[in-house]
């Protein structure tokens, strides 16, 4: 019974007069008699839904309650217990204490954690998130709750941002490029108290819901698809089971998500080499024409851009100077037959030189000319 003054509705009512007004009621008089005779509660849950996930109990007045591990404080010489140092260089073992993201070490100021799972020390501004100062632990206190590092998985299954597969889905292997995608909602992803272990016989690429325990059991269990095989009477609920997955194969996948990466950073760039060359070309051959028509061009290609609506693409463009040409007036066309012509290019200049050349010897020596001689002109481009 709670302490100070308290009214229990169960005890009144065994000492109270039996009320029949509630008869006149039969629809809400049952109900509200076992209204008064009941004391309020929280809400709780059925004993086998409290005690279904690791980590997750019930208090005695059914609340809920998360479990978390605890380390006892060493005691001081004098009076209380010892705090952790988070500022020291060396560990108990004489090796210098560096930091698993940074590399450095504390440096008698920067304080450092240390996992109680992998025993991987951290800087508080090398967490993800930073911290701004270590777990609280109290005055009185002679334990201390445990620390794990980023490193560890169980953070992500504790996210509620997690996509896990549902592996009892019949169409689960379904799914194909250009079919809509599985809608699937983020949730916090628990381990069951007494799950089935599944010995996997798929060595990589088995399809799992993210619970898995790494081993190098080599023995297998399942078909030839990675699934596992099930009995006439076993359950079908595969995400009530963790799968065994041997350590090999987790690097292997591993080393292939690496491959692939480097793979596509290679396509990547070959694919910018080969576009920054054909940018490189296509200025060289737009410089060769003359200044008026790359005027021309420049004025077309900014009013496109101004003016996408108007859908001037590269075949419309031709199909306007075209247009324009056919069309132009007596005055534009005797103006443009009578300009000079362009100046030559250097690699136009270069072929034409060599064909004076040509020309000069062969009128140098007439004498020498026979009826079945050739002569090889180069081609002008």
């Amino acid at each position: 019974v709670p302490d100070g003054a308290f009214y229990c509705y169960e005890c009144n009512a065994k000492s109270a007069a039996p009320d029949d007004s509630a008869d006149s009621f039969p629809s809400l008089g049952p109900l509200s008699n076992k209204l008064k005779r009941t004391n309020p509660h929280a809400f709780a849950l059925p004993s086998d839904i409290q005690n279904h996930f690791e980590g997750v109990s019930a208090r005695p007045d059914g609340s809920y309650s998360e479990e978390v591990k605890k380390f006892p404080l060493a005691k001081n010489s004098g009076y209380g217990y010892q705090r952790p140092e988070y500022t020291k260089l060396i560990d108990a073992d004489h090796k210098v204490i560096l930091c698993t993201q940074c590399g450095g070490s504390s440096g008698n100021k920067r304080q450092m954690l240390r996992c109680d799972f992998c025993h991987a020390y951290w800087h508080l501004d090398c967490v993800d998130p930073p911290l701004a100062n270590p777990p609280h632990i109290s005055l009185e206190a002679s334990q201390r709750d445990a620390w794990r590092c980023p490193r560890h998985i169980e953070h992500d299954l504790r996210s509620g941002l997690l996509l896990q597969n549902d592996l009892s889905s019949k169409d689960g292997d379904s799914e194909v490029a250009d079919a809509a995608p599985v809608v699937r909602v983020p949730r916090r992803v628990r381990v069951r108290k007494q799950p089935e272990y599944v010995e996997s016989t798929f060595s990589r690429g088995m399809r799992n819901n993210g619970l898995i325990d790494i081993t190098n059991d080599p023995d297998d269990d399942t078909d030839g698809e990675g699934n596992y095989v099930f009995g006439d009477n076993e359950s079908k609920d595969v995400n009530s089971k963790i799968f065994r997955v041997p350590e090999e194969r987790l690097i292997l996948d591993f080393v292939s998500k690496v491959k692939s990466g480097r793979v596509g950073k290679t396509v990547e760039a070959r694919q910018a080499a080969y576009t920054a060359s054909r940018r490189r070309a296509s200025m060289q051959h737009f410089i060769a024409y003359p200044f008026p028509q790359q005027q021309a061009a420049l004025a077309l290609a900014q009013l496109a851009n101004k003016m996408p609506e108007t859908n001037l693409g590269e075949g419309k463009v031709h199909a306007l100077i075209l247009g324009l040409t056919s069309e132009a007036p007596p005055a534009v066309s005797s103006a443009m037959s009578n300009a000079d012509p362009p100046p030559p290019s250097a690699h136009e200049r270069a072929h034409l030189k060599m064909l004076q050349k040509l020309i000069q010897g062969r009128l140098a020596s007439p004498s020498s000319f026979t009826k079945n001689s050739q002569v090889l002109y180069p081609t002008v481009h």
